[in-house]
């Protein structure tokens, strides 16, 4: 019984100096309390600078594309770059944003650029020579997203799927429909005979309040299309207008005129 308390005094001295040893780490006294980090407020990051930041560490865009936000526009103003077609246009109408570009100099040492184009759909190769290049070279910056007016190209190789434009116009991405829209084109088949149909534009016109004004396309039956300007009639086209107008007129083509 005598071993059995010496025993016992000596585990209790023990885990008492054990305690002490520890404690005495951070000083004699053993009242010490370690208070939370000071944490920073930040806001959090404009989906603008994480989709870049997601480009520069990843190479390509994870969360969304840039381009996201103008898939409406792209799709009214678009011929190429917007789904897989291999129809060629005597002029193409595409826009996207700059992946890559190449600075080069013609004969005369003048400044020219090859541009490859990210679109909604593939790529597009855009040639822009040094008159086109040295009027729009301060929106032709890396990531820059732009909307570009040009002829085919057959400069290189030949294939099908990749769409070569020579630039003539080069227009800044954002507000590209109130920078190209010219007019609201309409055009009414021939079989479309409702009565009401100037009186749906006139109630379009009033709830859209714009500057652009209205040309119907009226097919005949010769199937040729006669050309009529409302005058007193101005229209937005604004995308709540166009899609509002094109329920209206479910049986009819609208479009941008540009």
């Amino acid at each position: 019984t005598k071993s059995v308390e010496v025993a016992l005094k000596y585990g209790q001295k023990m885990t008492t100096e054990k305690n002490s040893s520890q404690s005495s780490l951070f000083g004699e006294s053993s009242d010490i309390s370690l208070g939370q980090p000071t944490l920073l407020e930040e806001s959090e990051f404009e989906n603008n600078i994480i989709i870049q930041n997601e480009k520069a560490a990843f190479g390509f865009y994870l969360s969304k594309s840039p381009l996201d936000d103008f898939k409406t526009d792209l799709i009214e103003f678009s011929n190429a770059g917007i789904q897989l077609n291999s129809k060629s246009y005597n002029l193409y109408k595409v826009g996207g944003i700059i992946n890559d570009q190449k600075i080069l100099f013609d004969r005369k040492n003048n400044q020219w650029a090859i541009i490859t184009l990210e679109c909604l759909h593939g790529r597009v190769e855009v040639f822009a020579f040094s008159h086109v290049y040295e009027k729009y070279k301060h929106i032709l910056i890396d990531d820059a997203k732009i909307f570009v007016i040009g002829k085919p190209s057959n400069r290189g190789d030949n294939d099908p799927n990749q769409v070569k434009v020579v630039a003539d116009k080069i227009f800044d991405l954002v507000n590209i429909r109130k920078t190209l829209s010219k007019a609201i084109n309409i055009k009414i088949p021939y079989s479309y005979k409702d009565p009401k149909i100037l009186n749906l534009i006139k109630d379009n016109a009033s709830e859209f309040q714009g500057t652009f004004p209205v040309i119907l396309y009226l097919e005949n039956s010769d199937q040729r299309y006669d050309k009529i300007k409302l005058a007193d009639i101005r229209m937005s086209s604004d995308i709540a207008s166009i899609e509002s107008l094109r329920n209206k007129l479910d049986k009819a083509t609208v479009r941008i005129g540009i």
